[in-house]
């Protein structure tokens, strides 16, 4: 059975919608949407050759050590979603990620 032209130009008109509405949102391709919803790809391809240690050296001002402290929080929180991530990894593959 073939599927019409026109039926494979409307599906791919509404990904390509679907697309262009996520990038215009400016949320599901950002760097933090990312690493939260996938802390294992996103390390391994960005995370591990970025440095994330910190943006604020000093907090200075109560605005910076809020800054500071809700980057910890959620520097934490990729830690630990990406050690579980990484876990799952190795119970259902059997080995490492880097592990040819």
């Amino acid at each position: 059975m073939m599927i019409k032209p026109a039926l494979t130009a409307i599906a791919k008109n509404r990904r390509y919608a679907k697309l262009q509405k996520l990038m215009d949102e400016d949320e599901y391709f950002c760097e933090e949407a990312i690493m939260k919803r996938e802390p294992l790809l996103y390390h391994m391809y960005v995370g591990r050759f970025s440095d994330r240690n910190g943006f604020v050296k000093e907090p200075s001002t109560p605005a910076d050590l809020s800054k500071f402290l809700f980057q910890q929080i959620d520097k934490s929180e990729y830690e630990t979603a990406l050690m579980q991530a990484y876990e799952s990894h190795m119970v259902r593959d059997g080995k490492g990620f880097f592990d040819g």
